[in-house]
């Protein structure tokens, strides 16, 4: 995925990336580092999450591997509170959706 992304993104302008099922942030952390190593220099990491454990363990390895994510506790069905994202990623969480409920109004 990052090896995809930086063949075509720009480097000379702001990115904004967002994840809307971050977890543990394993892909982000992943595109951060690789990203920066290619030489860009102006991104923006977001990532959407339901699950409060999972964002808790995201944030502990976020702030292990200094780096910058900004992380929010919400259902990524809803309206999101992130800036105009310039790429979206996600590794799709299989079979499973907590809020029952609110899937059947989607």
């Amino acid at each position: 995925m990052a090896d995809f992304l930086k063949s075509f993104l720009p480097t000379s302008r702001p990115i904004v990336l967002v994840d809307p099922t971050v977890g543990t942030a394993n892909l982000l952390l992943t595109l951060d580092h690789f990203l920066q190593k290619a030489g860009f220099s102006n991104l923006e990491f977001w990532g959407i999450d339901n699950d409060d454990t999972l964002l808790a363990i995201a944030s502990m390895s976020v702030q292990l591997q200094q780096t910058q994510i900004e992380l929010y506790h919400q259902d990524a069905i809803d309206p999101w509170i992130t800036p105009k994202a310039d790429i979206i990623v996600a590794d799709l969480p299989v079979g499973y959706y907590p809020l029952d409920e609110k899937l059947k109004l989607y």
